[in-house]
């Protein structure tokens, strides 16, 4: 068993889709996690950390592997639900809540688990699980046919399943109203030490949802067990 420290420098607020949760800003940014984008008839993107599944869960708790002050989260279900990209550990990961959004009239949700979906059911390369991943469903709610590109992309900060590199992966279909598809980043999303770093990745000003608030200094230790 092996344990890595993390110093955590600041204790604020932290603000996810106006609900406020009392959490630890480590002095290892926050990430956007991946991100999901897509061009054609209609198109649109959006972070991981902006899907919600309105179940919010403290990543540092068991079932997670993590243990520190209190993280309240409801999204970033692909990098397995710690904003810092930590590793929470299967029992964690696979029992989130999906995470769902709307994006120009199209439904993007975000699911974890062991196994992966049928080939014949993703889009772009074919990725089997190792053996538990997380993958977006993409589906047309548009009411009308949908024509384009769908790209799952994130820029990992590195973790026990490889160093920082950059994943990507993309297909063109047709969807017909009613139809969805699914696409994976990679065979094990939440080993990879999280996705778009902010201060590797700055996000747009206008797409930010977190905002933090001081309640005074404090300093702790985050540590997490593999």
């Amino acid at each position: 068993m092996r344990m890595t420290y993390r110093s955590l420098t600041f204790a604020g607020l932290l603000a996810v889709a106006g609900m406020v949760s009392p959490a630890a800003v480590s002095a290892a940014p926050i990430t956007l996690g991946a991100l999901v984008s897509f061009t054609g008839t209609l198109s649109g993107s959006i972070y991981d950390k902006d899907i919600h599944s309105g179940v919010f869960r403290d990543v540092n708790a068991p079932p997670s592997g993590l243990v520190g002050a209190p993280v309240l989260s409801d999204s970033y279900v692909l990098q397995g639900g710690d904003p810092y990209g930590g590793d929470t550990g299967d029992a964690f990961e696979v029992t989130q809540a999906d995470g769902l959004a709307v994006v120009s009239g199209m439904t993007i949700r975000t699911h974890y688990d062991f196994g992966n979906p049928p080939c014949a059911a993703q889009l772009g390369t074919c990725i089997a699980a190792a053996p538990d991943t997380g993958w977006v469903n993409f589906s047309n709610t548009s009411g009308a046919s949908w024509t384009g590109t769908l790209t799952l992309s994130g820029l990992a900060f590195g973790g026990i399943y490889g160093p920082a590199q950059f994943f990507s992966n993309s297909g063109s279909t047709t969807l017909a109203p009613g139809e969805s598809v699914n696409i994976l980043l990679n065979n094990e999303s939440s080993n990879y030490g999280g996705y778009n770093h902010s201060d590797v990745v700055p996000e747009p000003a206008s797409l930010l949802l977190f905002a933090t608030g001081g309640l005074g200094m404090l300093v702790t230790l985050r540590r997490r067990k593999q």
